[in-house]
């Protein structure tokens, strides 16, 4: 069963060679696995350390669904396992990812991550305990709630497929600017394809305070960032949910899209028509367990609720579990 990783870096030089190496010094052998490296630059070191090593795909795709789509028609293995440029496999990744679906027969695998601050710490919010391995083998409306909630469509370098699905929804992923993760979860999962979420940490998930999810530097270039953020994240799942209107997960789909939808309403400002409607956002805002989400109703709310938001993603990254 030959494995094909896949390593997106997009505008970042500084660690695709790492996640290279994670991923040679995997214990299991070398013909097992190919690695295809699609990015956006070009440099004389890193082009000369990836030669030999991987295929190389130098795109200037502005949309990482896109990126990922030409990387996955490069791809010779039936399995897609997935790496950000920024994160990194522990050894023993690509060795439990073959036993899982040769043995299990599963479509949609996902490990537990170790997020990783800049300072060193264990960032505990962004994994969720997972107190034994979850197996679903036809995952139903409540099954998909209780994955979403242990963050089962989080963080792509956590996140293995089959290949067979995805191949025929490439031109809908190329539409995704962001939320490649969420397009292969909701994908899958509307397909009610078996899913497998391991409780063993085989990846390191940095948590950057400047990445292609956050920027809280300081207020001003975290709301900017944010305006920027969400307007193509509520486009990607908008787009999420009207690939996934049929099947076990339209309404959660659906109701993600709602909640991007306050999100951006946070940070922008819109033509009054344009507002979200109050019972969407209430309902994001049950969904969510956050009542802040609803206060913006009035613009005038938007700043409290722009400034709360900063400093409690300022707290997650201090929070640690070590």
């Amino acid at each position: 069963m030959l494995l094909s990783v896949i390593i997106t870096a997009q505008g970042r030089k500084g660690y695709v060679m790492q996640a290279v190496r994670s991923v040679l010094s995997q214990n299991i052998p070398k013909e097992d696995f190919e690695i295809i490296v699609s990015k956006d630059f070009k440099d004389d070191v890193i082009d000369e350390f990836l030669d030999g090593r991987a295929i190389v795909l130098n795109e200037n795709h502005i949309r990482s669904g896109s990126r990922v789509a030409s990387a996955v028609l490069q791809s010779s293995g039936k399995i897609l396992v997935f790496l950000d440029d920024d994160d990194l496999f522990y050894p023993g990744k690509l060795r439990e990812v073959k036993i899982v679906f040769s043995e299990m027969g599963v479509d949609y695998f996902k490990n537990s991550v170790k997020p990783v601050a800049e300072s060193g710490d264990t960032v505990s919010y962004y994994q969720p305990a997972i107190k034994s391995d979850i197996f679903v083998k036809e995952p139903n409306e409540q099954d998909i709630r209780k994955l979403l909630k242990l963050r089962a469509g989080f963080n792509s370098s956590s996140i293995s497929l089959k290949k067979d699905i995805l191949v025929g929804y490439l031109d809908v992923l190329s539409k995704i600017n962001l939320a490649v993760d969420s397009f292969y979860f909701f994908l899958y999962m509307s397909h009610s394809r078996p899913i497998y979420y391991s409780k063993k940490t085989l990846s390191l998930y940095r948590v950057l305070s400047k990445s292609t999810s956050r920027d809280v530097r300081n207020i001003n270039a975290y709301a900017e960032f944010k305006s920027k953020f969400y307007e193509l994240y509520s486009r990607d799942f908008e787009t999420i949910s009207e690939m996934a209107s049929d099947g076990p997960c339209s309404k959660l789909a659906k109701t993600e899209f709602h909640l991007q939808m306050a999100y951006k309403w946070i940070f922008n400002t819109y033509r009054k028509e344009e507002r979200p409607r109050m019972l969407h956002t209430l309902a994001s805002s049950i969904y969510s367990h956050d009542p802040f989400i609803a206060l913006p109703w009035p613009s005038f709310m938007k700043k409290i609720v722009q400034r709360r938001e900063y400093f409690r993603e300022k707290k997650l990254l201090s929070e640690n579990t070590e």
